[in-house]
C-alpha cells in the first residue's frame, strides 16, 4: 500500500515556482532518502506533505486519505528544532510537546513545578515509551541543555514518535552532529523502519545510502527516482562523494 502518494504537485513561494509536477509514491515501510541542491525544494516537499504549504496544483494522499485529514499518522523532525538549550526545560517536557491533547478536569494530572505545566499520566507514559524507543529513557528528567547534539536529536525523534505515527519525516536529522553520532541516528532510524515508513532529507549521502531502499533527487522537478538494486551498486563505491557523482553513478547503472 502507498503510505504517501503525490500526483502532479506544483508549489509556489509568492510568484516563484519551487516544485513543479512532482509525482512520487512512497510504499509502506520504505526508507526514502531525498537529496538535491540547496533551494531545490526538498524541505518544501516535506512541508507540503504536512499541510504547512498549500500546493498550487496536484494532490497528496496519506494511506489513501487527503494529507490534511491524516496528519495524526505523520511524525515530523524539522531541520531547525528551535530548542533553546539554555532554557531549563527537562527532556520529558520536550517530548510531551509531541502529544497533542487537552486536559480533562476528571483525570488526575501531574504538575511541572518549574513551568506550571500540567500533564496527564498517559501523556507521561507515552513520552517515557518514546524515549525508551530511542534509547533515552534514562535521561527523561535531565535538562535538555546537559545532552550532546546527538542525544538532543534522539529526543526530537522521540517527540515525533509520541503521536504514534505511521510515517516519520526528518529534515537534515544529522546536521551539526559528528560522524559517530550520524551513524547512531541512522541505526536508530533503521530500527524504527521495521514498523514506520521513513522519509529523510539529507546531504549525508555516503551514510544514508547504506540505509535507504529508495532515493529521489529533487531540484524543483524530480530528477530521478531510484531503487535498491542501483543503490546497492552505488554503496560499493568507497569514500564520500558529492550529489553530481551520485547522479552519474546511478545513471551509468541504468
Amino acid at each position: 500500500m502507498d503510505a504517501i502518494s503525490i500526483k502532479n504537485l506544483t508549489c509556489f513561494y509568492d510568484e516563484q515556482k519551487v516544485l513543479e509536477d512532482i509525482n512520487l509514491d512512497v510504499k509502506e515501510r520504505d526508507f526514502l532518502a531525498i537529496i538535491g541542491p540547496n533551494g531545490g525544494g526538498k524541505s518544501t516537499l516535506l512541508k507540503t506533505i504536512l499541510g504547512i504549504i498549500t500546493p498550487k496544483k496536484g494532490s497528496i494522499k496519506v494511506f489513501g486519505k487527503e494529507n490534511l485529514k491524516s496528519l495524526e499518522m505523520i511524525g515530523y523532525v524539522p531541520q531547525n528544532t528551535n530548542i533553546n538549550i539554555d532554557f531549563p526545560i527537562r527532556v520529558i517536557d520536550v517530548v510531551m510537546m509531541g502529544h497533542v491533547d487537552t486536559c480533562s478536569h476528571q483525570e488526575s494530572v501531574s504538575k511541572n513545578k518549574f513551568f506550571n505545566i500540567f500533564s496527564k499520566p498517559h501523556e507521561i507514559q507515552c513520552a517515557l515509551g518514546s524515549l525508551k524507543e530511542v534509547g533515552m529513557e534514562a535521561y527523561a528528567y535531565k535538562k535538555i541543555a546537559t545532552l550532546s547534539g546527538g542525544q538532543r536529536q534522539r529526543v526530537m525523534i522521540a517527540r515525533a514518535l509520541c503521536s504514534n505515527p505511521k510515517i516519520l519525516l526528518l529534515d537534515e536529522p544529522t546536521s551539526n552532529i559528528d560522524a559517530e553520532g550520524q551513524r547512531s541516528i541512522y541505526e536508530l532510524l533503521k530500527k524504527l523502519n521495521e514498523h514506520i515508513t521513513i522519509v529523510v532529507v539529507s546531504h549525508d549521502i555516503s551514510v544514508i545510502l547504506e540505509y535507504a531502499n529508495k532515493v529521489v533527487h529533487i531540484n524543483k522537478r524530480l530528477v530521478f527516482h531510484d531503487m535498491q538494486k542501483n543503490i546497492n551498486k552505488v554503496t560499493k563505491h568507497e569514500g564520500h562523494f558529492c550529489e553530481v557523482e551520485l547522479m552519474q553513478m546511478l545513471g551509468s547503472q541504468k
